[in-house]
């Protein structure tokens, strides 16, 4: 463990953003392994990044943003906008902060998201949804994400 990743563009990455995806699996999955192992103290801050996004998309791809804050997956919601920023996914960002303010949550945190899911709201959903669509409208950011591990794969120490 802590060796760092060496990443060849023509190993894992298809021009096709879907061609990363096996990639992403496999990376995930070790990432996921590494914090069972050592511990979430141990991940760094790329990683972090890779399981947030990864968790993100597969979430709103598969139910949308209320099933992304809904799951375990809302421990990345304090910190997801700012990762898509840092990955270059600013519409995704705009559209997933539009997603957090729809909850009205006076601080955003873990415990606060799932306290504002157990009130029923036509408003927030109605504003969830419209952000459902406006993400499925996006590329997916697995381009990004690839571009951003690339660049900083000495930050996956798997």
């Amino acid at each position: 463990m802590g060796m760092p990743v060496k990443l060849s563009t023509s190993c894992c990455y298809s021009k096709e953003p879907m061609g990363s995806i096996p990639f992403f699996l496999l990376l995930e999955e070790a990432i996921e392994g590494k914090i069972k192992t050592a511990g979430p103290a141990k991940m760094t801050g790329v990683e972090l990044i890779v399981l947030s996004v990864l968790a993100l998309d597969r979430e709103v791809n598969n139910g949308g943003y209320k099933q992304f804050f809904s799951n375990s997956s809302r421990r990345f919601a304090p910190m997801i906008v700012n990762h898509l920023f840092i990955i270059g996914c600013t519409a995704i960002a705009d559209i997933t902060q539009e997603a957090l303010d729809s909850l009205d949550l006076p601080k955003l945190s873990v415990s606060a998201i799932e306290a504002a899911l157990k009130t029923e709201s036509e408003k927030r959903d109605r504003m969830l949804n419209r952000c459902d669509l406006a993400f499925y409208e996006k590329p997916s950011p697995f381009g990004q994400l690839f571009s951003y591990v690339k660049t900083h794969q000495d930050g996956i120490q798997i």
